[in-house]
């Protein structure tokens, strides 16, 4: 009975913490924090933001609870899958593919490239795409600023990448999105936390809300990763 009531007290006021990378899951995770937030108000919960290999290290230490990973995941860690996108190709709308429905990286090869910086998952989604191919694409620039990315490309620089979900709210006069088609480029977010590790009520909380909200009918076509 003791030990029930104190895992009731534990799950009320325990504390969580979840790591998210720099750039791309803030439109995801705003609604499950909030959501979260309003069941379980005594949690604490500390957010943390680093780039990928960090967010590891940290899951690894023991430093993170969970975290929101892109795949491929290693296999020490386990993980349930968020949402899954199409890339877009970033393009001027100058640029002679900028009204097509989709696009290919061949198609974009002999256009420079304006990646994020060093650490993100989404340039080693693109990049191991294009050695598949058979070219070194040619990177123009570099930010960790989503805004920054579509300003250089309306300015002419040259194509970049982002998930779908991040171009509704970046509408730009001097853009266009273009689906990307190609094989295993697509953003697929997961939630992932060190293999074999005890999952604390608070982790267990948020674990079970994620698959509550992107399990609804109107996510279905962006949940399977």
């Amino acid at each position: 009975m003791k030990t029930g009531i104190a895992e009731l007290v534990g799950a009320k006021r325990g504390r969580l913490r979840v790591g998210f990378p720099r750039a791309g899951t803030s439109s995801i995770f705003a609604s499950l924090f909030a959501a979260y937030r309003e069941r379980h108000p005594l949690i604490e919960v500390e957010l943390v933001i680093n780039d990928r290999a960090s967010l590891e290290e940290c899951l690894r230490d023991g430093t993170l609870d969970v975290a929101a990973l892109l795949l491929p995941i290693p296999d020490e860690f386990d993980w349930q899958c968020v949402r899954t996108d199409p890339l877009m190709a970033v393009l001027p709308a100058s640029h002679a593919l900028a009204h097509q429905d989709n696009t290919s990286l061949a198609a974009l090869a002999q256009t420079p490239f304006i990646l994020f910086d060093e650490g993100y998952s989404l340039n080693q989604i693109i990049l191991h795409a294009c050695h598949r191919l058979g070219f070194e694409p040619q990177v123009v620039a570099r930010s960790a600023q989503v805004d920054f990315l579509v300003e250089l490309v309306a300015a002419g620089m040259g194509v970049a990448f982002l998930p779908r979900t991040l171009t509704s709210r970046r509408l730009h006069a001097g853009v266009r999105f273009v689906e990307l088609q190609e094989p295993d480029t697509q953003w697929r977010v997961t939630l992932a936390w060190r293999r074999g590790q005890y999952l604390s009520h608070a982790t267990e909380a948020w674990l079970a809300l994620a698959r509550e909200l992107y399990a609804q009918p109107e996510m279905e076509s962006l949940t399977d990763c």
